[in-house]
């Protein structure tokens, strides 16, 4: 068989991807820093068909299905797939014409574009092409044409003019401005590190760069009071440095090894806007920032990223 399979993301993603190929000629290609909280399926059960998976794309648990000759499923770049979704591009079986005797369910495939947010048990059919931004609500099927940053479920556009964040914002709150490219603000100016820091990254970022995971407090100060930040220096001038603020959450396993309540929230778990993803080769550094009641505290999370 000649196929070609070109997964570009961590090993340890790789192990939660299965891909099986019944023919011959089929190309599957998944980019780098996607990743796989659970499982992803791919099968290809005849010839000449492309599966491609762009990059930063994220997915609960999935299931992509390709039957027919010369068809395909086009991922675009950071979509989210929540858990039992599944994508159809055939219908695997033949509806025929009595009078002719030829079939007539011909096979189309499937297009999902740039930053779509697919629901829980969403069943994407073929000849659907989903527009960038857009979300598919939870257990909802897709056939046909979405249109870009509209909400899709039950079977009809619910709502447009709308895009989605995966990091969950305060109600009411506009989302923050993550995606300018700007010098750092005059507060971040001249940060001495006053107080003691202590924090732990969980995840490899130099692989899984499109989310930073792990947890960070203050020495002795109240966790709940800090505002925690990340903080980019480029190496050409043109980008400058850029902060980036974390959602904090509740971290029980950290406060109870510690043995002291006030570092409960000093979790986080947030994804890298695609400003910083798209320029992650001219990071020179990425330091930590803690501000509590106006006292300063700065970690190194790493130095000179070569891609």
């Amino acid at each position: 068989m000649q196929n070609k399979i070109l997964i570009k993301t961590s090993d340890e993603v790789r192990e939660k991807i299965d891909i099986s190929i019944g023919g011959n000629n089929n190309t599957v290609i998944i980019e780098e820093l996607v990743e796989v909280e659970k499982r992803l399926e791919i099968n290809i059960t005849d010839n000449n068909s492309y599966i491609y998976i762009g990059r930063g794309t994220t997915f609960e648990e999935a299931v992509i299905s390709v039957a027919d000759e010369n068809n395909q499923v086009l991922i675009g770049e950071d979509c989210m797939f929540s858990s039992g979704c599944k994508i159809l591009a055939s219908d695997f079986h033949s509806i025929i014409d009595l009078k002719t005797g030829i079939r007539k369910n011909i096979p189309r495939g499937v297009k999902i574009n740039n930053h779509v947010w697919v629901g829980m048990g969403a069943l994407i059919l073929k000849n659907t092409d989903i527009g960038d931004n857009s979300i598919i609500g939870a257990n909802t099927t897709v056939a046909g044409k979405i249109p870009g940053n509209s909400i899709y479920r039950d079977g009809k556009i619910q709502g447009g003019g709308v895009t989605w964040e995966r990091q969950r914002l305060p109600y009411f709150s506009p989302m923050p401005d993550l995606y300018e490219r700007k010098e750092v603000e005059a507060g971040f100016s001249n940060i001495t590190a006053e107080v003691n820091i202590v924090f732990h990254i969980e995840n490899d970022i130099k692989r899984s760069f499109n989310k930073i995971k792990g947890w960070a407090f203050m020495e002795e100060r109240k966790s709940e009071e800090s505002k925690v930040y990340l903080r980019f220096f480029f190496g050409r001038k043109a980008l400058g440095v850029q902060v980036m603020p974390l959602i904090v959450k509740e971290r029980e396993d950290v406060a109870e090894a510690f043995g002291n309540a006030d570092y409960l929230n000093c979790g986080f778990d947030s994804y890298m806007p695609g400003e910083i993803i798209d320029h992650q080769k001219d990071i020179e550094k990425v330091e930590l920032l803690i501000d509590n009641k106006g006292s300063w505290g700065i970690g190194v999370v790493f130095e000179n990223i070569k891609g």
